[in-house]
């Protein structure tokens, strides 16, 4: 089996595809399985995709930490601020 690593520098194409699918206002669940399909890691690793968000919508890890436990539980309540945030960011307001 072979095993992935994690690259130092998130993929520019797949920045710019999760900056337009914020603008579309696709689900997060969308937006995370876009990362993990582009990957190539499954449904339930979430770590490489953090940095993606990281980079993608300016924001630093501890605000895009939440998305670890949201992955498990789905409770929207958890992340409504980062949604938020990543609107935000996108739109050029933050």
């Amino acid at each position: 089996m072979a095993i992935r690593t994690l690259e130092e520098e998130p993929k520019v194409e797949i920045v710019e595809e999760l900056k337009a699918m914020a603008r579309r206002r696709e689900s997060l669940d969308e937006m995370i399985g876009y990362v993990q399909d582009r990957l190539g890691f499954t449904s339930d690793f979430v770590v490489p995709v953090m940095s993606y968000f990281c980079r993608a919508f300016s924001l630093p890890l501890r605000d895009i930490l939440p998305l670890r436990e949201w992955v498990q539980l789905h409770d929207d309540a958890s992340i409504a601020k980062l949604l938020i945030r990543i609107r935000e960011v996108d739109n050029g307001v933050a």
